[in-house]
């Protein structure tokens, strides 16, 4: 979001007037972002313990305030791919992070009353573990070997699995499921979202999100598995997710037969 500093330059100036002098002699535009890492450098710099900024309740009442992230990225190696080394790391306002978790008490209790989410997906659900859903699978490797069967296997992985959710067909997926109260508030926290990335002292330009759930979110990992809550099964194998991670065994006295099994349950992906 950006504020016009011709209305607002007298008052910022005079809640914050170390800060900020250099982006409006820059720019006529500046970010809400931009103000509070400016605001933040401040409090560094004069070790001062001011916890508000002024700026934020120039803003506080824009909705659009609260959906703009910022991005910060780390390098995990150094490697010949650069762009496969950076890590984007999603800061989301605290505002939004306790609403989210309001929200999240009153959705839980429908999508559990709903079976919304699948047996087999034991990700971001409380009381089922990672290890839980190992020694699942580990049971049925155990029952083939015990049969004197084969139990051929694949394990696939998402990658950039919440960047790449597509936000018509997980509303869809919401209105089919929730009551209509909570597709709207979801609908207005998944859509008209924004980013802006900082690297150093330099702050690109507002961007819009057209995909995927919120990073750092609340109510990120929640969505992720609503829409992923119909992925094809089938009575002939054995499917095990965590999140984005899923696991496909299938068991047959002849291995051919059981590798054809979990190909076929591939396809239909």
């Amino acid at each position: 979001m950006a504020l016009r500093s011709m209305n607002a330059d007298a008052t910022i100036r005079k809640g914050i007037p170390a800060v900020g002098d250099a982006l409006l002699e820059q720019k006529k535009n500046v970010s809400l972002l931009q103000w509070r890492v400016a605001f933040r450098k401040r409090r560094r710099a004069t070790g001062s313990r001011e916890t508000h900024c002024p700026h934020c309740t120039l803003t506080a009442m824009d909705r659009k305030t609260e959906k703009c992230a910022g991005v910060f990225y780390l390098v995990n190696y150094i490697g010949a791919d650069l762009g496969n080394c950076i890590r984007p790391i999603s800061l989301l306002p605290i505002p939004s992070k306790i609403y989210e978790s309001l929200l999240l008490l009153r959705i839980l209790p429908l999508v559990e009353q709903h079976k919304i989410i699948p047996d087999h997906q034991f990700g971001f659900r409380r009381k089922h573990a990672t290890v839980d859903q190992i020694h699942r699978l580990i049971n049925e490797i155990d029952k083939s070997f015990e049969s004197k069967e084969y139990c051929a296997s694949v394990f696939l992985d998402i990658s950039q699995a919440f960047d790449r959710v597509w936000h018509e067909g997980l509303l869809f997926k919401i209105k089919s499921s929730l009551p209509n109260y909570i597709c709207q508030i979801l609908e207005s926290f998944i859509q008209n979202r924004r980013f802006v990335v900082q690297h150093g002292e330099a702050l690109s330009r507002l961007c819009d999100i057209n995909a995927g759930v919120p990073q750092g979110s609340v109510l990120g990992p929640l969505l992720y598995l609503i829409y992923t809550s119909d992925l094809p099964t089938s009575d002939c194998i054995t499917t095990g997710t965590f999140a984005d991670d899923t696991a496909i065994l299938a068991s047959h006295q002849d291995p051919a037969e059981a590798s054809k099994s979990y190909r076929m349950a591939l396809t239909i992906f």
